[in-house]
């Protein structure tokens, strides 16, 4: 047999479930909108740092400087707390210079910007030749010449972070989301608690006095000042038991009146018994005792 939900489980229940679910969903959203900022803003950074640094390797990788190739990597390097490693490859995939420490990423060039999320944040940025044409002092600037989405690639700079940073923040936010909904969800039982107990106040109090009166209890009334949204139903009650109450006496006057109309039936007929109707002389009492 399915256990029954009391009325005041129930109305705790009508009063506390939106909250909880809208809760549930905001935190859902909340978490799922801030967690996916955090890791496009980690994204951004490491993008940034290898833009930056190919942008700065594009006139050293051209001309071999291997020394000012080494200067570029370890400012990268230093540039960021959060940096792993740096290192700028050729085409070909050998390595031109090193700072720190980078994954495997041979089989990784492509010619295209890639971004590659695990354990680490490692991004891969073409370095493009992006010199604009010297013969022609005419030519159109803004059509002419390779773009830097054009260019011809003369190598990459390979930048990875760690993410350590962005799982403390992630799990911050988990913290700090936790907390908030939590504190929403205690907010919403006592409120949901608040107008469960204003509606089961008013209900305990009619329904003791209806067994009051069940119980014969005729005068027992319902304070219409505590029956709060009830106040209808408890004035309902009062009535009732005021007419249960009035019927009652009219029904005890009727009997009295009928019993004591069957009495006085019966003293006249035992004075009708105790005369003769004919001669309107009184019997002996051995005589009217064989009469009644």
């Amino acid at each position: 047999m399915r256990p029954r939900l009391g009325i005041r489980t129930r109305l705790w229940l009508a009063a506390a479930l939106p909250a909880l679910l809208a809760t549930a969903l905001l935190l859902a959203v909340f978490l799922n909108r801030h967690g996916a900022e955090l890791v496009d803003a980690w994204s951004d950074r490491a993008r940034a740092a290898a833009r930056q640094l190919a942008s700065a390797a594009e006139f050293p990788l051209f001309a071999g400087n291997q020394e000012s190739l080494q200067r570029l990597v370890e400012a990268t390097m230093a540039g960021d707390d959060q940096m792993l490693g740096a290192g700028i490859y050729t085409v070909d995939g050998r390595q031109h210079a090193l700072a720190g420490h980078l994954s495997n990423v041979q089989d990784k060039f492509n010619g295209q910007e890639q971004l590659y999320q695990g354990k680490h944040l490692l991004v891969l940025t073409p370095i493009r030749q992006n010199a604009l044409p010297f013969d022609d002092l005419f030519a159109d600037f803004g059509g002419a010449g390779e773009t830097p989405e054009t260019g011809r690639v003369l190598g990459y700079a390979v930048v990875e972070l760690k993410l350590d940073v962005l799982a403390k923040q992630q799990r911050d936010l988990l913290f700090w989301a936790v907390v908030i909904s939590s504190t929403g969800l205690v907010l919403a039982g006592l409120l949901s608690t608040w107008i469960a107990s204003g509606v089961i106040r008013p209900i305990t109090l009619v329904s003791r006095q209806v067994a009051r009166i069940r119980d014969g209890e005729l005068e027992a009334r319902v304070d219409l000042a505590q029956a709060g949204v009830l106040e209808n139903l408890a004035a309902g009650v009062n009535d009732m038991a005021a007419r249960v109450a009035t019927t009652q006496e009219v029904l005890r006057d009727q009997v009295f009146q009928a019993t004591e109309e069957l009495r006085r039936q019966k003293e006249a007929a035992e004075q009708a018994a105790r005369v003769d109707t004919l001669t309107g002389v009184a019997r002996s009492e051995e005589h009217t005792s064989e009469l009644q």
